[in-house]
């Protein structure tokens, strides 16, 4: 019995792969085209068990001046991030993700969907909301700076910034936020966030024009302990908890001290 039971399982493992394959052959799939310039640049089909993987553009194709958000089924020049922010979220694909079947199911016509590139002036673009936001030098060889010096300093902040009157509210917006790369590069970053107060662990050369540095900057203070270096805080905009918040680290030995 048990010589006969080996081959009653194999028809039955060969039904099995072919209803697999039969199946496979009905399943229902849709046409991705990926559309710019009146150009094709890339294509690919997405079913329920595949994905379509969204191409990325370089800087030289975005617009000078715009941001590129991502890929829309719709007429992209009917998009306003400036007269319609919601709609204008709610409106495409966000860059480097993926594409599922269902996304794009109900936006076929004839098994195929046409997608376009949609970009926003960066003057457009609203700036995202912050009580304070805190920029600090991730590269730790250069700041003395790492993620637990920068932990223990912000819950420094926070109990810093109840002092001054933050409400729990406010300091649930806070942002201290790493950034990474050379000066040109961070700064780079900084100036396209728009919403950093504070930078810490950058050094003299962050204000430098010829270095690529934020030549807007407010004020400096330098000669700062951390983690072992002697580094400077910089204060980018004029609000009033901005300039507290600066100068409690410049001046207070109890506001860089979890820094050192």
């Amino acid at each position: 019995m048990k010589f006969k039971k080996k081959f009653l399982l194999l028809p039955i493992a060969l039904m099995s792969l072919s209803s697999c394959s039969l199946l496979q052959g009905f399943e229902d799939e849709v046409n991705v085209v990926f559309e710019y310039n009146n150009e094709i640049i890339y294509s690919d089909y997405t079913t329920q068990f595949r994905n379509v993987l969204m191409p990325t553009l370089s800087e030289e194709q975005i617009p000078v001046d715009h941001e590129f958000f991502g890929w829309t089924w719709k007429d992209p020049d009917t998009l306003s991030i400036k007269d319609d922010e919601e709609g204008f979220y709610a409106s495409f694909f966000e860059k480097e993700g993926v594409i599922h079947y269902a996304d794009v199911a109900d936006k076929a016509f004839n098994s195929t969907v046409t997608l376009y590139p949609v970009f926003a002036l960066e003057a457009d673009i609203p700036v995202e909301y912050h009580y304070l936001a805190v920029g600090w030098y991730q590269k730790t060889g250069t700041s003395g700076l790492n993620q637990e010096r920068v932990d223990a300093w912000t819950n420094d902040l926070m109990a810093f910034l109840k002092t001054q009157g933050a409400t729990d509210e406010d300091l649930s917006t806070v942002l201290v936020k790493g950034y990474d790369g050379n000066v040109a590069t961070a700064g780079s970053l900084i100036t396209k966030d728009k919403y950093v107060d504070v930078l810490i662990g950058f050094g003299k050369n962050m204000t430098d024009k010829d270095g690529g540095g934020l030549t807007y900057a407010l004020d400096a203070k330098g000669d700062i302990p951390m983690g072992g270096k002697s580094r400077y805080v910089h204060l980018l905009s004029d609000k009033p908890i901005a300039r507290a918040v600066f100068d409690w680290v410049a001046n207070d030995p109890a506001g860089s001290a979890s820094l050192a």
